[in-house]
Protein backbone atom coordinates (compact mmCIF):
# COMPACT_ATOMS: atom_id res chain seq x y z
CA UNK A 1 0.00 0.00 0.00
CA UNK A 2 1.27 3.50 -0.60
CA UNK A 3 1.34 5.72 2.34
CA UNK A 4 2.80 9.47 1.72
CA UNK A 5 3.96 11.89 4.12
CA UNK A 6 4.11 14.79 1.50
CA UNK A 7 4.04 17.91 4.54
CA UNK A 8 6.73 16.20 6.20
CA UNK A 9 8.66 15.61 3.19
CA UNK A 10 7.88 19.30 2.22
CA UNK A 11 9.20 20.41 5.82
CA UNK A 12 11.83 18.26 5.48
CA UNK A 13 13.35 19.35 2.31
CA UNK A 14 13.04 23.13 3.04
CA UNK A 15 14.87 22.23 6.84
CA UNK A 16 18.21 20.49 4.25
CA UNK A 17 17.86 23.21 1.84
CA UNK A 18 18.37 25.73 3.99
CA UNK A 19 21.51 24.43 5.64
CA UNK A 20 22.96 23.44 2.67
CA UNK A 21 22.51 26.86 0.96
CA UNK A 22 23.81 29.00 3.80
CA UNK A 23 25.90 26.28 6.70
CA UNK A 24 27.60 24.44 3.52
CA UNK A 25 27.99 26.67 0.76
CA UNK A 26 28.50 30.02 1.82
CA UNK A 27 31.48 31.78 0.18
CA UNK A 28 33.29 34.02 2.40
CA UNK A 29 31.16 36.91 4.36
CA UNK A 30 28.52 36.91 2.03
CA UNK A 31 25.33 38.23 2.78
CA UNK A 32 22.00 36.37 3.17
CA UNK A 33 19.48 37.51 0.48
CA UNK A 34 16.60 37.99 3.34
CA UNK A 35 19.45 40.51 4.47
CA UNK A 36 19.99 42.41 1.54
CA UNK A 37 16.31 42.77 0.77
CA UNK A 38 15.60 44.16 3.93
CA UNK A 39 16.29 47.46 3.19
CA UNK A 40 15.30 50.65 2.01
CA UNK A 41 14.34 48.81 -1.53
CA UNK A 42 11.81 46.77 0.57
CA UNK A 43 9.84 49.78 1.47
CA UNK A 44 8.19 50.07 -1.33
CA UNK A 45 8.18 46.91 -3.78
CA UNK A 46 6.51 46.64 -7.02
CA UNK A 47 3.13 45.93 -7.18
CA UNK A 48 2.81 46.84 -11.29
CA UNK A 49 4.99 46.23 -13.74
CA UNK A 50 5.55 49.90 -14.25
CA UNK A 51 6.19 51.54 -10.90
CA UNK A 52 9.75 52.23 -9.94
CA UNK A 53 12.41 50.00 -9.06
CA UNK A 54 16.23 49.85 -9.32
CA UNK A 55 18.55 46.88 -8.73
CA UNK A 56 21.85 45.44 -9.85
CA UNK A 57 22.22 43.92 -12.96
CA UNK A 58 25.38 42.63 -12.99
CA UNK A 59 27.44 40.70 -11.62
CA UNK A 60 25.23 38.64 -9.41
CA UNK A 61 25.92 35.77 -7.34
CA UNK A 62 23.28 32.43 -8.00
CA UNK A 63 22.48 31.70 -4.32
CA UNK A 64 18.27 29.99 -4.35
CA UNK A 65 18.95 27.98 -7.80
CA UNK A 66 14.94 26.80 -7.00
CA UNK A 67 13.70 30.18 -8.16
CA UNK A 68 14.24 30.81 -12.10
CA UNK A 69 16.10 33.56 -13.37
CA UNK A 70 14.15 36.56 -15.23
CA UNK A 71 17.23 37.63 -16.52
CA UNK A 72 18.42 38.99 -19.13
CA UNK A 73 15.76 42.09 -18.74
CA UNK A 74 15.86 43.97 -22.00
CA UNK A 75 13.28 46.03 -20.92
CA UNK A 76 12.92 46.84 -17.04
CA UNK A 77 10.15 49.61 -18.28
CA UNK A 78 6.59 47.64 -17.61
CA UNK A 79 8.28 44.65 -15.76
CA UNK A 80 9.29 45.98 -12.89
CA UNK A 81 7.67 42.80 -11.10
CA UNK A 82 10.50 40.75 -12.39
CA UNK A 83 12.93 42.16 -10.33
CA UNK A 84 10.66 41.60 -7.27
CA UNK A 85 6.93 41.50 -6.52
CA UNK A 86 4.68 43.15 -3.74
CA UNK A 87 2.60 40.19 -4.16
CA UNK A 88 5.08 37.73 -3.28
CA UNK A 89 8.20 39.45 -1.88
CA UNK A 90 10.05 36.61 -1.22
CA UNK A 91 9.21 34.01 -4.07
CA UNK A 92 10.16 34.70 -8.17
CA UNK A 93 12.10 37.87 -9.04
CA UNK A 94 15.76 38.07 -9.49
CA UNK A 95 16.34 39.59 -5.67
CA UNK A 96 14.93 36.14 -4.65
CA UNK A 97 17.43 34.10 -6.47
CA UNK A 98 21.03 36.18 -6.63
CA UNK A 99 22.74 38.63 -5.23
CA UNK A 100 24.43 41.85 -6.45
CA UNK A 101 28.05 41.88 -5.48
CA UNK A 102 30.60 44.35 -5.76
CA UNK A 103 34.45 43.03 -6.07
CA UNK A 104 36.34 46.07 -5.28
CA UNK A 105 39.74 45.28 -6.55
CA UNK A 106 41.72 45.72 -9.59
CA UNK A 107 42.73 41.81 -10.85
CA UNK A 108 41.86 42.56 -14.37
CA UNK A 109 43.79 45.36 -15.95
CA UNK A 110 43.02 44.89 -19.66
CA UNK A 111 39.33 44.60 -19.09
CA UNK A 112 37.72 45.43 -15.38
CA UNK A 113 34.39 44.16 -14.39
CA UNK A 114 31.90 46.87 -13.63
CA UNK A 115 28.76 47.23 -11.16
CA UNK A 116 25.85 47.23 -13.71
CA UNK A 117 23.11 49.03 -12.48
CA UNK A 118 19.02 49.28 -14.49
CA UNK A 119 16.33 50.95 -13.04
CA UNK A 120 13.10 52.43 -13.97
CA UNK A 121 12.82 55.01 -11.55
CA UNK A 122 9.87 57.08 -13.05
CA UNK A 123 11.70 60.45 -12.73
CA UNK A 124 15.05 61.78 -14.10
CA UNK A 125 18.06 61.40 -11.60
CA UNK A 126 20.62 63.71 -11.57
CA UNK A 127 24.51 62.97 -10.84
CA UNK A 128 24.70 65.80 -8.19
CA UNK A 129 22.18 63.88 -6.31
CA UNK A 130 22.22 60.72 -6.42
CA UNK A 131 24.66 58.40 -4.69
CA UNK A 132 26.41 54.89 -3.66
CA UNK A 133 26.20 54.81 0.31
CA UNK A 134 28.40 51.80 2.17
CA UNK A 135 27.92 51.09 5.28
CA UNK A 136 28.32 48.02 7.70
CA UNK A 137 26.09 44.63 7.71
CA UNK A 138 25.20 45.92 11.44
CA UNK A 139 23.99 49.54 10.39
CA UNK A 140 21.91 47.68 7.36
CA UNK A 141 20.36 45.73 9.37
CA UNK A 142 18.82 48.72 11.22
CA UNK A 143 17.82 50.79 8.11
CA UNK A 144 14.93 49.07 6.17
CA UNK A 145 13.35 52.55 4.47
CA UNK A 146 14.59 55.48 3.01
CA UNK A 147 13.65 58.08 6.09
CA UNK A 148 15.36 55.71 8.15
CA UNK A 149 18.48 55.65 5.77
CA UNK A 150 18.62 59.21 5.53
CA UNK A 151 17.86 59.65 9.94
CA UNK A 152 21.40 57.33 10.05
CA UNK A 153 23.19 59.28 7.30
CA UNK A 154 22.66 62.24 9.42
CA UNK A 155 23.51 61.23 13.00
CA UNK A 156 26.62 58.94 11.56
CA UNK A 157 30.11 60.13 11.19
CA UNK A 158 31.52 60.29 7.52
CA UNK A 159 34.12 58.12 6.75
CA UNK A 160 33.71 56.29 9.96
CA UNK A 161 30.05 54.82 10.02
CA UNK A 162 29.61 54.82 6.27
CA UNK A 163 30.74 56.16 3.04
CA UNK A 164 29.09 58.18 0.43
CA UNK A 165 30.08 58.27 -3.32
CA UNK A 166 27.89 61.10 -5.35
CA UNK A 167 27.98 60.09 -9.14
CA UNK A 168 29.06 63.40 -9.80
CA UNK A 169 32.25 61.85 -8.21
CA UNK A 170 35.11 63.14 -10.85
CA UNK A 171 36.46 59.49 -9.82
CA UNK A 172 34.54 57.77 -11.66
CA UNK A 173 35.52 56.36 -15.61
CA UNK A 174 32.51 55.13 -16.80
CA UNK A 175 30.52 58.31 -17.79
CA UNK A 176 30.32 59.95 -21.26
CA UNK A 177 31.43 63.49 -19.80
CA UNK A 178 34.57 64.95 -19.97
CA UNK A 179 37.03 62.58 -18.51
CA UNK A 180 34.47 60.29 -18.50
CA UNK A 181 32.59 61.25 -15.46
CA UNK A 182 29.39 60.80 -15.28
CA UNK A 183 26.22 63.16 -16.29
CA UNK A 184 22.94 63.42 -15.98
CA UNK A 185 22.57 61.96 -19.19
CA UNK A 186 24.36 58.95 -18.66
CA UNK A 187 20.95 58.35 -16.21
CA UNK A 188 18.64 58.95 -18.82
CA UNK A 189 15.10 56.66 -17.78
CA UNK A 190 15.54 55.51 -21.23
CA UNK A 191 19.27 54.25 -20.45
CA UNK A 192 19.12 52.88 -17.10
CA UNK A 193 15.59 50.85 -18.11
CA UNK A 194 17.32 49.24 -21.60
CA UNK A 195 21.04 49.27 -21.09
CA UNK A 196 21.62 49.53 -17.76
CA UNK A 197 24.40 52.11 -16.16
CA UNK A 198 28.10 50.53 -15.70
CA UNK A 199 30.72 51.65 -13.06
CA UNK A 200 33.98 50.61 -13.03
CA UNK A 201 34.57 48.31 -10.13
CA UNK A 202 37.89 49.53 -9.58
CA UNK A 203 36.86 52.90 -9.40
CA UNK A 204 35.12 52.29 -6.11
CA UNK A 205 38.91 50.97 -4.51
CA UNK A 206 40.77 54.63 -5.50
CA UNK A 207 38.05 56.94 -5.75
CA UNK A 208 37.74 59.87 -3.24
CA UNK A 209 34.75 60.08 -1.73
CA UNK A 210 35.05 64.01 -1.06
CA UNK A 211 36.67 64.70 -4.38
CA UNK A 212 36.40 68.35 -5.02
CA UNK A 213 33.84 68.90 -7.35
CA UNK A 214 31.43 66.47 -5.84
CA UNK A 215 28.52 66.66 -3.29
CA UNK A 216 30.50 65.97 0.09
CA UNK A 217 30.27 62.26 0.53
CA UNK A 218 32.72 62.12 3.45
CA UNK A 219 36.55 61.28 3.48
CA UNK A 220 37.09 57.55 3.27
CA UNK A 221 37.47 54.77 1.81
CA UNK A 222 34.66 52.24 0.75
CA UNK A 223 37.31 49.02 1.58
CA UNK A 224 36.09 49.08 4.95
CA UNK A 225 32.45 48.10 4.94
CA UNK A 226 30.44 44.82 3.57
CA UNK A 227 27.28 46.33 2.35
CA UNK A 228 26.58 49.03 0.06
CA UNK A 229 23.15 50.44 -2.08
CA UNK A 230 22.24 52.88 -5.18
CA UNK A 231 20.07 55.29 -4.66
CA UNK A 232 18.72 57.48 -7.70
CA UNK A 233 17.48 60.96 -6.51
CA UNK A 234 16.10 63.97 -8.62
CA UNK A 235 17.48 66.45 -5.59
CA UNK A 236 13.65 67.03 -5.56
CA UNK A 237 12.18 64.75 -3.18
CA UNK A 238 12.14 61.69 -5.45
CA UNK A 239 14.10 58.65 -4.62
CA UNK A 240 14.49 55.00 -5.69
CA UNK A 241 17.10 52.61 -3.86
CA UNK A 242 18.55 49.25 -4.96
CA UNK A 243 18.47 46.30 -2.31
CA UNK A 244 21.81 46.07 -0.60
CA UNK A 245 24.87 44.58 -2.49
CA UNK A 246 27.71 42.59 -0.85
CA UNK A 247 31.13 44.17 -1.36
CA UNK A 248 34.14 41.95 -1.41
CA UNK A 249 37.20 44.21 -0.22
CA UNK A 250 40.01 41.73 -1.24
CA UNK A 251 40.14 39.20 -3.98
CA UNK A 252 38.75 36.05 -3.64
CA UNK A 253 40.27 33.15 -5.08
CA UNK A 254 38.41 30.79 -7.55
CA UNK A 255 38.74 27.20 -6.62
CA UNK A 256 37.98 23.93 -8.38
CA UNK A 257 35.99 21.68 -5.48
CA UNK A 258 35.79 18.69 -7.71
CA UNK A 259 35.96 17.20 -11.18
CA UNK A 260 34.68 14.29 -13.43
CA UNK A 261 34.18 13.13 -16.70
CA UNK A 262 30.00 13.00 -18.01
CA UNK A 263 28.50 9.81 -18.69
CA UNK A 264 29.39 9.25 -22.43
CA UNK A 265 32.87 10.75 -21.92
CA UNK A 266 33.20 13.85 -24.29
CA UNK A 267 32.86 16.46 -21.61
CA UNK A 268 35.44 17.05 -18.61
CA UNK A 269 33.26 18.90 -15.69
CA UNK A 270 35.28 21.13 -13.50
CA UNK A 271 33.23 22.19 -10.68
CA UNK A 272 33.97 25.85 -9.15
CA UNK A 273 33.70 26.91 -5.63
CA UNK A 274 31.64 29.94 -7.01
CA UNK A 275 29.27 30.74 -9.81
CA UNK A 276 32.17 31.00 -13.29
CA UNK A 277 29.23 33.57 -14.72
CA UNK A 278 26.39 36.35 -13.28
CA UNK A 279 23.17 35.41 -12.97
CA UNK A 280 21.56 35.01 -16.93
CA UNK A 281 24.39 34.00 -17.71
CA UNK A 282 25.99 37.50 -18.59
CA UNK A 283 29.70 38.15 -18.41
CA UNK A 284 30.82 41.08 -16.71
CA UNK A 285 34.42 41.53 -18.80
CA UNK A 286 33.19 39.18 -22.06
CA UNK A 287 37.08 38.15 -22.62
CA UNK A 288 37.54 37.75 -19.04
CA UNK A 289 34.38 35.66 -17.86
CA UNK A 290 32.76 34.28 -21.21
CA UNK A 291 33.39 30.96 -21.07
CA UNK A 292 32.77 31.01 -25.18
CA UNK A 293 36.03 32.75 -25.43
CA UNK A 294 38.42 30.85 -23.60
CA UNK A 295 41.77 29.73 -25.03
CA UNK A 296 42.47 26.11 -24.67
CA UNK A 297 45.55 26.23 -22.39
CA UNK A 298 43.06 27.76 -18.95
CA UNK A 299 43.79 24.35 -17.23
CA UNK A 300 46.36 21.93 -16.21
CA UNK A 301 47.01 18.32 -15.44
CA UNK A 302 48.72 16.24 -13.27
CA UNK A 303 49.40 12.81 -14.37
CA UNK A 304 48.14 10.04 -11.52
CA UNK A 305 47.95 12.84 -9.24
CA UNK A 306 51.30 13.45 -9.21
CA UNK A 307 54.17 15.08 -11.22
CA UNK A 308 54.42 18.38 -12.89
CA UNK A 309 51.44 20.19 -13.88
CA UNK A 310 51.02 20.39 -17.60
CA UNK A 311 48.95 22.12 -19.40
CA UNK A 312 45.21 19.67 -20.12
CA UNK A 313 46.00 20.28 -24.04
CA UNK A 314 48.90 18.96 -23.77
CA UNK A 315 47.95 15.76 -21.53
CA UNK A 316 45.03 14.82 -23.77
CA UNK A 317 47.67 14.96 -26.54
CA UNK A 318 49.64 12.33 -24.87
CA UNK A 319 46.94 9.91 -24.59
CA UNK A 320 46.95 6.33 -26.71
CA UNK A 321 44.06 8.51 -29.04
CA UNK A 322 45.17 11.91 -29.26
CA UNK A 323 42.21 14.42 -28.10
CA UNK A 324 42.00 18.52 -28.22
CA UNK A 325 39.63 20.67 -26.51
CA UNK A 326 36.53 21.55 -28.90
CA UNK A 327 35.41 24.51 -26.80
CA UNK A 328 33.97 25.84 -23.05
CA UNK A 329 30.55 25.91 -21.63
CA UNK A 330 29.11 26.79 -18.03
CA UNK A 331 26.97 24.24 -16.59
CA UNK A 332 25.14 23.72 -12.79
CA UNK A 333 22.25 25.36 -11.40
CA UNK A 334 24.29 27.97 -9.92
CA UNK A 335 26.46 28.27 -13.46
CA UNK A 336 29.54 27.00 -11.27
CA UNK A 337 30.86 24.24 -13.46
CA UNK A 338 33.61 24.51 -16.30
CA UNK A 339 32.41 22.16 -19.28
CA UNK A 340 35.43 21.17 -21.69
CA UNK A 341 34.08 19.86 -24.69
CA UNK A 342 36.67 16.93 -26.11
CA UNK A 343 36.91 16.42 -29.87
CA UNK A 344 36.47 12.50 -28.90
CA UNK A 345 34.91 10.87 -26.35
CA UNK A 346 37.14 9.46 -23.85
CA UNK A 347 37.21 5.85 -23.32
CA UNK A 348 39.08 2.27 -22.18
CA UNK A 349 42.48 3.00 -21.17
CA UNK A 350 42.06 6.65 -21.95
CA UNK A 351 39.27 7.42 -20.03
CA UNK A 352 40.87 5.51 -16.79
CA UNK A 353 44.23 7.84 -17.69
CA UNK A 354 42.12 10.70 -17.04
CA UNK A 355 40.06 9.62 -13.99
CA UNK A 356 43.54 9.34 -12.28
CA UNK A 357 44.64 12.40 -12.63
CA UNK A 358 43.97 15.51 -11.04
CA UNK A 359 43.08 18.91 -12.69
CA UNK A 360 43.43 22.06 -11.70
CA UNK A 361 42.78 25.96 -12.73
CA UNK A 362 45.73 28.11 -14.51
CA UNK A 363 46.33 31.77 -12.59
CA UNK A 364 44.58 34.14 -14.43
CA UNK A 365 45.90 37.40 -13.23
CA UNK A 366 45.37 39.14 -16.51
CA UNK A 367 42.42 38.56 -19.60
CA UNK A 368 42.17 35.08 -21.04
CA UNK A 369 42.27 33.16 -17.66
CA UNK A 370 39.01 31.03 -16.05
CA UNK A 371 37.45 34.38 -14.26
CA UNK A 372 34.81 34.05 -11.01
CA UNK A 373 30.90 35.85 -12.15
CA UNK A 374 32.29 38.71 -10.41
CA UNK A 375 35.37 39.17 -12.37
CA UNK A 376 37.65 37.37 -9.20
CA UNK A 377 40.42 35.28 -10.28
CA UNK A 378 41.07 31.73 -10.14
CA UNK A 379 43.54 29.79 -7.68
CA UNK A 380 46.59 27.76 -9.32
CA UNK A 381 48.73 26.26 -6.48
CA UNK A 382 48.83 22.22 -6.57
CA UNK A 383 47.15 22.28 -3.42
CA UNK A 384 43.89 23.22 -5.45
CA UNK A 385 44.18 20.66 -7.56
CA UNK A 386 41.35 18.01 -7.98
CA UNK A 387 40.93 14.13 -9.12
CA UNK A 388 38.88 13.14 -11.48
CA UNK A 389 35.73 11.26 -11.02
CA UNK A 390 35.03 11.49 -7.24
CA UNK A 391 34.63 8.06 -6.20
CA UNK A 392 32.58 5.45 -6.21
CA UNK A 393 28.85 5.75 -4.95
CA UNK A 394 28.53 3.61 -2.02
CA UNK A 395 27.87 -0.32 -1.93
CA UNK A 396 24.32 -1.46 -1.61
CA UNK A 397 22.47 1.84 -2.22
CA UNK A 398 22.12 2.85 -5.23
CA UNK A 399 22.01 6.83 -4.40
CA UNK A 400 22.18 7.93 -7.56
CA UNK A 401 18.22 7.84 -8.05
CA UNK A 402 18.39 9.06 -11.54
CA UNK A 403 21.56 7.83 -13.19
CA UNK A 404 23.14 10.63 -14.09
CA UNK A 405 26.48 10.22 -12.90
CA UNK A 406 26.19 12.60 -9.57
CA UNK A 407 24.37 12.31 -6.59
CA UNK A 408 23.01 15.80 -5.79
CA UNK A 409 20.30 17.71 -5.43
CA UNK A 410 17.68 15.48 -7.92
CA UNK A 411 18.64 12.20 -5.42
CA UNK A 412 17.77 14.48 -2.74
CA UNK A 413 14.67 15.90 -3.78
CA UNK A 414 13.77 12.33 -5.05
CA UNK A 415 14.02 10.77 -1.49
CA UNK A 416 11.92 13.63 0.05
CA UNK A 417 9.27 13.33 -2.81
CA UNK A 418 8.57 9.56 -1.70
CA UNK A 419 9.59 9.60 2.01
CA UNK A 420 7.51 7.74 3.67
CA UNK A 421 5.98 5.95 0.82
CA UNK A 422 5.80 1.95 2.18
CA UNK A 423 5.82 -1.40 -0.71
CA UNK A 424 6.29 -0.70 -4.82
CA UNK A 425 9.82 0.09 -6.35
CA UNK A 426 10.34 3.87 -6.38
CA UNK A 427 13.10 6.24 -7.17
CA UNK A 428 13.54 7.13 -3.70
CA UNK A 429 13.86 3.50 -2.20
CA UNK A 430 18.00 3.93 -2.56
CA UNK A 431 18.46 0.45 -0.49
CA UNK A 432 15.29 -1.42 -2.31
CA UNK A 433 13.92 -2.51 1.35
CA UNK A 434 10.51 -1.85 0.64
CA UNK A 435 9.97 1.92 2.09
CA UNK A 436 11.50 5.19 1.42
CA UNK A 437 12.98 6.92 5.55
CA UNK A 438 16.02 7.92 6.69
CA UNK A 439 17.99 4.85 5.66
CA UNK A 440 17.45 6.12 2.04
CA UNK A 441 18.11 10.05 3.38
CA UNK A 442 21.10 8.87 4.82
CA UNK A 443 22.49 7.05 2.24
CA UNK A 444 22.34 10.47 -0.40
CA UNK A 445 23.43 12.98 2.08
CA UNK A 446 26.25 10.96 3.19
CA UNK A 447 27.26 10.50 -0.67
CA UNK A 448 26.14 14.09 -1.71
CA UNK A 449 28.45 15.71 -4.16
CA UNK A 450 30.00 11.94 -5.47
CA UNK A 451 30.47 11.07 -8.98
CA UNK A 452 29.60 7.70 -9.42
CA UNK A 453 31.32 6.25 -13.22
Amino acid sequence: MRQHNGSFAAGLSASIASCVAFCGMAIGADIPLSVLNAGPSSESLPVTGADPVAFIYSPREIVNTTIPTALPIANLGGTATLVQNAADPTGAGVRNRSRGVLAVFDVNSANPPSLVVKASPGFEPTVAASSFIFLTETAAGTISTMAQLDAFLSGATPGVDYVRVFLDNPGFTGGTGPGLNFTDADLAPTTLATGGVAFPARDFGVIDPGAPGSADGGEGSVMGFGVGLLVLSDGAGSAVPTEYFCVRTSPTLVRPVSARVDSAGIFLLVTADMPLVTDGDNSVSPSDTNPAQLPDNVLRARVDGAGPAILLSDFLMGLSVPRFVLGYGVWGERRDTLAVLLSAPLDGEDLTKMRAATVGFIPSQVSGGVHSFAGEVTFGMITSYVPVGGGECPAGANADTNGDGVINFADLNAVLSDFGVMGGAVPGDVNADGRVDFADLNAVLSAFGVSCF
